[in-house]
This record gives structure tokens, sequence and C-alpha cells, in this order.
């Protein structure tokens, strides 16, 4: 029997700090997302969106996209704004937010206009010392953006590429953005759906094993994700030092995983719906337990699994997706 994951947990968090999950993952879909951004910025297009439901790893794959970029186009310009819950509905308080959110060092004085000039003017700043006019603006939790919002969107981009920079804007939100696609589409705003939200893309976590697969074995791989970052050593033989040496690798407990998710979603009487954030949560807890247990059979057990995931939390994450859809 497993005991109380929280426990152990405690007991290891000097040995284990990766629980602080202070390392990323390439999965397929984040390859795919970063191929589709690259290429728009590359051809200096002016948007592009993505829908994925909470959990599935959206905040990872932007930091993924930046880091991506900047190894393979160091001079294009990025920044990120995290819309927020709060009303932004003037000019004013939208520009100071995103100002705020790409130099917080400056006042947040004047008006819409002025707030705006101001941004324009610093990431001309920061085109001009890179000698390119590529800017890549990230905008998370994008599904709290208002019909105003856009407009104001579409203003700052406006001025952008008057002031000669080609601004590539990504929206990353919940699938709640595709209800203000809708309504910007009820209300004839073909000029903000054309720029931003003209083919939003669904952002899809592990959806079978073969996409599983590649995903465990970047933990067997010092040269995709290594413990400290920089050492020789992978994030399994991190957690398993002698398990790993004896030839456990996490990639060959594969099956056995996805058949615990699909197992665990056909008991809910749903589709298995694995995101990111269950997915690195179930195998450090599994990783931990194996640490202490040294039994690497267990690895390869899909009830093993399955009281993993039921400690991690996934049957609830994935219940209440189940819920809201059939609602």
């Amino acid at each position: 029997m497993i005991t109380s994951f929280g426990q152990r947990l405690a007991a290891h968090t000097q040995r284990f700090p990766t629980s602080k999950h202070d390392y990323t993952l390439e999965t397929p879909m984040m390859k795919d997302v970063y191929d589709i951004v690259s290429a728009e910025v590359d051809k200096m297009e002016i948007g592009v969106s993505i829908c994925g439901t909470s959990r599935f790893g959206k905040t990872r794959m932007m930091e993924y996209l930046e880091s991506e970029i900047f190894k393979h186009s160091p001079s294009v310009t990025s920044a990120r704004v995290i819309m927020t819950s709060r009303s932004l509905d003037t000019d004013k308080k939208f520009f100071a937010h995103v100002q705020s959110s790409v130099n917080a060092e400056d006042e947040l004085w004047g008006n819409g206009d002025e707030l705006r000039t101001r941004i324009v003017q610093f990431f001309l700043v920061q085109c001009s010392e890179q000698q390119d006019p590529r800017l890549l603006l990230m905008i998370d939790e994008a599904q709290r953006m208002t019909p105003k919002n856009f407009s104001y969107l579409i203003d700052l981009t406006n001025h952008l590429e008057r002031h000669g920079m080609a601004p590539t804007v990504l929206l990353v939100g919940q699938p709640e953005l595709l209800d203000t696609r809708d309504t910007l589409l009820k209300q004839k705003r073909k000029d903000a759906v054309g720029r931003f939200l003209d083919n939003p893309i669904i952002f899809e976590g592990v959806c079978s094993g073969e996409t599983l697969r590649p995903i465990l074995r970047q933990y067997d791989d010092y040269t995709k994700a290594a413990y400290p970052e920089g050492s020789q050593v992978c994030i399994t033989a991190a957690y398993v030092r002698d398990l790993y040496a004896k030839g456990l690798r996490l990639e060959n407990a594969t099956d056995a995983l996805w058949a615990a998710f699909k197992s665990s979603a056909r008991d809910l009487k749903t589709e298995p719906v694995v995101g990111m954030r269950n997915l690195t949560r179930a195998v450090e807890m599994g990783l931990t337990e194996l640490a202490i247990s040294g039994r690497a059979e267990d690895a390869l057990s899909k009830r093993w699994w399955k009281q993993i995931l039921l400690e991690s939390g996934y049957l609830r994450h994935l219940k209440t997706i189940s819920d809201s859809r059939a609602t």
C-alpha cells in the first residue's frame, strides 16, 4: 500500500528539489506550436491564438517558445503580458497594464495615448538595439480580454507597425477564448478576428501512448532534462540513482502509465485528458515512491500507477473537466 505522498515529499524535499518543477519537457504539441509561431514571426504575421484547458501546460509552453525562439532567432524581441481578472475597460487601464508588464520601472502616468506611446518607444529601443524589427508579444490568460481590449490591442499593433516594427501577437488562453471569438463575430468585428483569432490552435495534452513515450524518455536523458541543470544526471537518476544504474528507464513505464490513465478515465466514464501538470506531478510522485521502495518492477504495473494517479489529484481534475464538458 502506498502511504501519504505528502509525508514522503516532506521527508525528501532536500533530496528531490525537482518537485518545484524547475525543468521543462518538450512535448510533441509544444514542438508543433513552436514551428507554427516561429514561422509566423519569420513571416511577420500579426497574430496567432492558442486555446487549452487549465493544467495542460500552456504557461510552460510559452516559456519553451521564448527559449526556443531566442535560441534560434536571438535578435527577436519578446515580451509577455498576463491579463488579469480586474477590469481593463479603458485604454488608460489597458495600456498601463501592458506597460507595467513589459517595463515595470516606468511610472504609469498620463492618458491612454501617452501610455501607448511609451510602450511603442520601449519596444522601438529594444528592436533598434537588436537591429531586427520582429517583436513577439505573448498575452497569457487571453480569455479575460474583452472586445474593448481587442480594439486597444489593434491600436497598439498599428502604432508599432507605423514605427517600422513587425509585431506578432500570440494569444494564449482557456477555451473561453473561443467564446470571445464568437462574440466578436456577432459584433462583426472582423478586424479583431482576422488579426488575432482567425484559426485558433487547440492545445492538447497527452492523448496517447505514442505522445507519452517521448516525454518520459526525456526524464532518462540528461541532455534533455538534467538535475542539477547543466549536469550529466538525468531526472530519473536524480531520484533513483541505484535503480537507474541497474537499468530502470522511465520510458519503459509508458504502456503501464498510459493504461492507468485510460483505466482511470474509464472508471469515470470519460476520455483520458492528461495535461502536463498532471503528468509531471504523477511522475515525480512515482519516482519518489520508487526511490523509497526500491522496487523497479512497480513502474511496470498499471495498478501501481492508478494508485499514484489517485493520490496525485488527477482523478479530481479529470472529474472536474468531465463535469464541465457535460454542462
